[in-house]
């Protein structure tokens, strides 16, 4: 296994000072970091995070090295590679795994999680998004995770849709449970709403949505587990949406 990005950690935290190859470094006390200068304060030595935490706290709150600022750690594994993400504390929160290849696309950059679950930079200056998946395969263009796990961006696992194709790829329930106690079912493409029709068992309804998936957005639907009802029915609903389908 090759690591990059990886912080330089001394393994004796109660060292201030250390020589190698000719010239002096420094080590933090709290959390090891070697440093290529030095602040001394309170009888110890500290890296610049954890002093600002002794200036404001009268102590550190925590032990990470890692701050905002240092690149995302990456390890290899032959053809493979897996980059670890952080949330504001440093902590490791998730990790993306993704083709050794692609390394030199994305290591100087700084990666986060987004909200949405998805990994992005947000360029200090510049301005605008950067999306790990768009950077993988040179593209502006949306781009889908196939098995729909946005921390897997091998390049097998990604295509470039257009925008309607990415939302078909996304868990839609796509029934409603009308006041009769009824269930509704539908789904839309290009902006309109197609009536898959209404069932008194909500499996039924869930199954009609299904099929209609299968119908309509094909390879690129969310791989939903096919809802189990009556044979016969199956082939009445299946026959019902297909009609339907055929409107389009």
């Amino acid at each position: 296994m090759k690591v990059l990005n990886q912080i330089p950690i001394y393994p004796d935290k109660s060292v201030m000072t250390f020589r190698k190859a000719g010239r002096n470094y420094y080590v933090c006390n709290v959390c090891g970091k070697i440093l290529n200068y030095r602040t001394i304060s309170n009888g110890k030595a500290w890296c610049t995070k954890h002093y600002r935490q002794f200036k404001k706290y009268g102590h550190a709150i925590d032990n990470n090295p890692r701050t905002a600022y240092d690149r995302n750690e990456i390890r290899i594994y032959g053809s493979n590679a897996e980059m670890d993400v952080y949330d504001e504390h440093g902590n490791v929160i998730d990790t993306v795994k993704f083709d050794t290849e692609d390394i030199d696309k994305i290591r100087y950059i700084k990666w986060k999680k987004s909200n949405s679950g998805y990994i992005m930079n947000t360029p200090k200056y510049s301005g605008g998004n950067k999306h790990f998946s768009r950077i993988i395969l040179g593209t502006n263009d949306f781009v889908d995770h196939i098995d729909h796990d946005p921390m897997n961006n091998h390049k097998d696992n990604l295509r470039i849709v257009i925008k309607s194709q990415d939302q078909m790829n996304v868990n839609y329930k796509g029934i409603t449970m009308r006041k009769d106690g009824k269930f509704y079912a539908h789904i839309k493409k290009n902006q309109k709403m197609l009536n898959l029709g209404v069932y008194v068992d909500k499996e039924e309804a869930l199954f009609a949505r299904w099929y209609a998936e299968t119908r309509i957005f094909g390879e690129y639907r969310y791989p939903k587990q096919k809802p189990m009802i009556l044979k016969d029915r199956e082939k009445d609903i299946m026959k019902y949406v297909d009609r339907k389908v055929q409107r389009l």
